[in-house]
């Protein structure tokens, strides 16, 4: 299954989880709606740098993935102050859980709508890298060459290379 489709179901669970604790604040549900979404983060957590590696590539995963690192690490060192400020102006966290839960949704609705649409690969453009890692479209330039026509003249002054 498609890493994407499987980190927004992850998603989806995460998102139905903290809206069970924003909605019904009862001991039972907390406990259990809490269980379920740590079990939803730690594959969120691992689902995440594989799809960037996907998306972006291993040459730009470093540099995609640092950025994006340095926006969670972010939040996640805010969340809990704004979650008491959130808690201190209505009084519970309700708004809080629900307000995370509708942004576990959009995530996962960016994540959907970002898909890549399938395409037939030509395989008289596509070279398998020798690590089999991943695969390249390459035009072949010998293609352009031979549809080049004939050299045009130079800049008025100038010489050709390889003429005398």
């Amino acid at each position: 299954m498609d890493a994407r489709v499987v980190t927004a179901i992850a998603l989806l669970i995460a998102a139905g989880s903290l809206g069970a604790m924003g909605l019904f604040p009862v001991p039972s549900v907390l406990i259990g709606a809490s269980i379920v979404f740590g079990l939803t983060v730690g594959n969120i957590t691992t689902l995440s740098p594989i799809i960037v590696r996907r998306e972006f590539g291993a040459q730009a995963f470093g540099l995609v993935f640092g950025v994006a690192s340095c926006g969670i690490q972010l939040a996640a060192a805010l969340g809990p102050s704004l979650y008491g400020l959130l808690h201190d102006v209505f009084g519970s966290y309700g708004p809080a859980l629900t307000g995370a839960a509708c942004l576990d949704v959009a995530a996962a609705a960016v994540l959907i709508a970002g898909r890549r649409k399938p395409t037939r690969p030509s395989v008289l453009a596509m070279r398998e890298v020798s690590d089999g890692a991943s695969a390249e479209i390459e035009l072949a330039n010998s293609f352009s060459a031979a549809n080049a026509g004939p050299p045009t003249s130079p800049p008025e002054g100038r010489q050709m290379p390889g003429t005398r």
